[in-house]
Formats: C-alpha cells, sequence, structure tokens
C-alpha cells in the first residue's frame, strides 16, 4: 500500500498505484477514518496476479 502526503509526486515506476493520500490540515480522526477507508478498499480489490499455478 502506497502512502503519501498530499501533494506528493510519485516515482514513474508507481503512478498507476492506488496510494492514500493524506492531508496535514485534517484532524486525526478524519485521517484514520480516511485510512481506514483506503485500507478496505485495497483488501476488498481483486489480485493483479492470478492466484491459480501458471506452470503445471
Amino acid at each position: 500500500m502506497v502512502l503519501a502526503k498530499s501533494g506528493t509526486q510519485h516515482p514513474f515506476d508507481i503512478t498507476t498505484f492506488a496510494a492514500h493520500h493524506w492531508d496535514p490540515s485534517e484532524t486525526a480522526k478524519k485521517q484514520i477514518e480516511a485510512l481506514n477507508e483506503h485500507w478496505i478498499a485495497v483488501e476488498n480489490r481483486p489480485p493483479i496476479v492470478t492466484q491459480s499455478p501458471l506452470i503445471w
């Protein structure tokens, strides 16, 4: 999971990753809620690579 401060530019090789950008001007409670929402979204995302064996 990629976490970054709002406004951060990501390196070219991870720009397609879904990142959570936290806002330092928000309250700690709102930041925690936003991170939890992002965590749940990441957990529920289907795998990028098939989980079946590639070679039989």
